[in-house]
């Protein structure tokens, strides 16, 4: 049994390599986790900021072609509003 046990204690890593990397891995993930978190909110923001720009170029370009209208003397006809409930058709599909 003495040489079992020997053996055996070799094979054990010391205590203080154990909560050392232990640390460092909880560290490397905590860092991973920001870093991530950070592009998230980076890729967000940029989205966003595309979006609210696109609508304002659709914007000014509306109010420059009624104010060009409006110089030439033209009302400018009244916009149809899109309505997003879906219409039903009566389509030349299978069944009709």
């Amino acid at each position: 049994m003495a040489s079992g046990s020997g053996a055996r204690a070799d094979e054990v890593v010391p205590q203080s390599a154990d909560w050392l990397t232990s640390i460092i891995f909880i560290l490397a993930v905590l860092a991973l986790t920001l870093v991530t978190l950070g592009v998230l909110y980076l890729s967000l923001t940029s989205w966003l900021d595309k979006r609210t720009e696109n609508k304002d170029r659709a914007r000014l370009a509306q109010s420059e072609k009624d104010r060009k209208l409006q110089a030439l003397g033209v009302t400018p006809r009244p916009r149809k509003k899109v309505s997003d409930a879906p219409t039903r058709g009566g389509g030349k599909g299978f069944g009709n």
